[in-house]
């Protein structure tokens, strides 16, 4: 039976799209912190990257011969999960590339929650290629611990951001653009989560 696993083509591709996505993590924490316009570029390239790599792989997937209904449909899932990541990315690209152009300034409690969203972030996907390659039990524990974690922060920070926008705290320009990151990194952590759920079934 050919899996994922017992195929190297495909797990190399695999590993391609974590590695890059790992990277473009980072690029985009380095323009959102010192607003460094290559920096986003280089995440930008990257990700551009992912959606030749996911072409390539679901070409991969379409010549298996030896595998299950119920494969197939894990491998498919896994497989939108990843380009999904992608648009995730250009999203979060976006906003951040806004908030640098506009001089966009958070409150001092936004840009430590932004921060600490960032950082969480980029802690989950340095894993996800070591994950790839061992299956570790305590690794999927790890991952599906934080994504739940960082979602359920995100949510946090909108609620006690709309309280400070209502007592006039957070400008509104800025309140949108927070709002619009929190919204990526959800999407960001949602699909995440979810490649790691199918990859624990393959």
């Amino acid at each position: 039976m050919v899996t994922i696993f017992t195929n190297k083509e495909i797990v190399d591709l695999l590993k391609s799209i974590a590695s890059s996505a790992n990277e473009i993590m980072n690029d985009t924490f380095e323009g959102y912190m010192n607003r460094n316009e290559e920096a986003l570029e280089s995440a930008e390239e990257k990700n551009r990257e992912i959606f030749v790599f996911a072409n390539v792989l679901s070409q991969k997937l379409k010549e298996l011969t030896d595998v299950t209904r119920e494969e197939y449909a894990l491998l498919y899932s896994l497989l939108r999960h990843m380009q999904k990541l992608k648009f995730d990315h250009d999203k979060l690209i976006n906003i951040t590339r806004i908030k640098n152009n506009n001089a966009v300034r958070f409150t001092h409690t936004a840009a430590v929650e932004m921060e600490g969203l960032f950082q969480g972030v980029r802690a989950i996907y340095s894993y996800l290629n070591d994950l790839l390659i061992s299956r570790n039990p305590v690794l999927f524990r790890y991952i599906f611990r934080e994504t739940n974690k960082y979602e359920l922060i995100s949510r946090r920070y909108a609620i006690e951001h709309e309280e400070r926008l209502r007592q006039g705290i957070c400008p509104a320009k800025a309140s949108t653009v927070f709002i619009q990151m929190l919204d990526a990194f959800e999407d960001i952590l949602w699909h995440l989560n979810a490649v790691a759920t199918d990859l624990k079934e393959l």
